[in-house]
């Protein structure tokens, strides 16, 4: 074969492997670069086998040097005092409800959720990880906190690991243990507004594209609760509304059928009346509350949060993971791309993360994490306080609303809060 044709031939192929490189790193950049579906691992973190301590180190390699001027904490500003005092006024009207209801009994630990308590022996506390009060936030600063990271932001931890990583719990501790704790270690749990909870349970769990909670929570509601669904609704489960979640609820309860996690009574879920809590946190005053928090248990000076915009950024990053991991399994149910947006983009107004007004763009089914949450981004810069917000509890009939109230009573009395109705 004469030389040329050798030499041609040769780069043809040096060329084409190139290309080859090339395009296969395009396409799988979003694995190179995120995290898989299996590393979100499991829902509570229990000593999780799926965690990997090698995410530390990719947290760690996250981790960006902090500027002296950027070094802002957005739990900084709050008065010691009033907290001091806040939290003495949440302590007795625990105990004094707990005492009016008959609730305070002796706690039986074999029935305890064992792995929604988180066990810290450094600073020596117990944290109770009630679903939708902050608990992505809380395990991601215990991880700091037990010193498995580098990174002093619970920020740099992507919220996605959260509930797989490998804290310690009272899951596998002796009986003699768990009453150790108890009697001597400092007691935490943080509580939210009863109705404000389950929106945000169904806000996150069935009005967002998440297909799994489709299909064990959604499907069954479309069953019982709506009127004439569709084949697609029986399916999918896909669009349940606030009114049809709560009526299943009370159905629920009602058949004494035991709910998932997120939606479950708080005193159910941490025993406030059985557990002598130190402190009590509350949703409507996180920030305040944990900077209190910190302070007492004296670690604040260990923990750095970076920016405000951090806070942002990290629940859009979560939703467009949710949002984009769960695009193929919608599809098996029926639904398409454009369906699967319209739900995301429902999904942002009802958190008031766009103007409720917003065009979403059109958008190809194969875009990039990085670009939809550029895009999402841009909408939400555009929010101000006076735009106009969508409030799914103000659609709620008055007849549901006395009986989910009702249901939830102790979560009312014991937490201090105001009934709707």
């Amino acid at each position: 074969m004469p030389w040329n044709k050798i030499r041609k031939l040769y780069w043809f192929s040096l060329v084409f492997s190139v290309m080859t490189i090339i395009a296969t790193l395009l396409i799988y950049k979003d694995q190179l670069l995120h995290t898989t579906e299996k590393e979100l691992g499991c829902r509570l973190g229990s000593d999780c086998s799926r965690y990997d301590y090698k995410n530390s180190e990719k947290i760690d390699s996250l981790s960006k040097p902090v500027r002296k001027e950027d070094k802002l904490n957005h739990f900084y500003t709050y008065d010691k005092y009033q907290s001091q005092q806040t939290q003495q006024d949440r302590t007795e009207h625990l105990k004094r409800k707990c005492k009016e209801f008959g609730l305070n009994k002796s706690l039986n630990i074999s029935k305890l959720w064992k792995s929604f308590f988180f066990v810290n022996h450094k600073y020596k506390f117990v944290y109770c990880a009630m679903p939708k009060v902050g608990c992505t936030f809380m395990k991601r600063l215990l991880f700091v906190l037990d010193g498995k990271t580098q990174s002093k932001n619970p920020y740099s931890i992507p919220a996605k690991w959260a509930h797989s990583l490998p804290l310690n719990t009272l899951q596998h501790k002796t009986k003699e243990d768990i009453e150790y704790y108890l009697k001597y270690y400092k007691k935490i749990v943080f509580v939210r507004d009863p109705i404000k909870r389950l929106l945000s349970a169904h806000t996150d769990k069935l009005a967002s594209v998440t297909v799994g909670a489709w299909k064990h929570q959604g499907r069954p509601i479309m069953k019982k609760i709506r009127k004439n669904p569709t084949e697609t609704d029986l399916k999918c489960g896909h669009n349940t509304s606030f009114q049809e979640f709560l009526d299943y609820r009370i159905k629920q309860e009602e058949s004494n059928k035991k709910p998932d996690m997120h939606f479950d009574m708080m005193y159910r879920t941490c025993h406030p009346c059985m557990i002598d809590y130190d402190f009590i946190g509350k949703m409507e005053s996180f920030n305040n509350d944990v900077k209190y928090l910190l302070d007492s248990v004296n670690i604040a000076e260990n923990i750095t949060f970076t920016e405000k915009f951090d806070v942002k950024m990290d629940y859009l990053k979560d939703m467009v993971h949710i949002f984009l991991t769960n695009i193929n399994g919608a599809k098996n149910c029926g639904l398409d791309f454009k369906d699967c947006l319209k739900i995301f983009w429902k999904n942002l107004v009802q958190r008031n993360v766009i103007p409720p007004r917003k065009i979403f763009p059109t958008l190809h089914e194969n875009v990039a994490r990085r670009e939809l949450i550029d895009i999402v981004v841009g909408l939400k810069e555009n929010i101000h306080d006076g735009s106009e917000k969508v409030n799914p509890i103000e659609t709620i009939s008055k007849e549901t609303m006395l009986r989910i109230q009702e249901l939830y009573k102790n979560d009312f009395e014991l937490m201090g809060y105001e009934k709707y109705v």
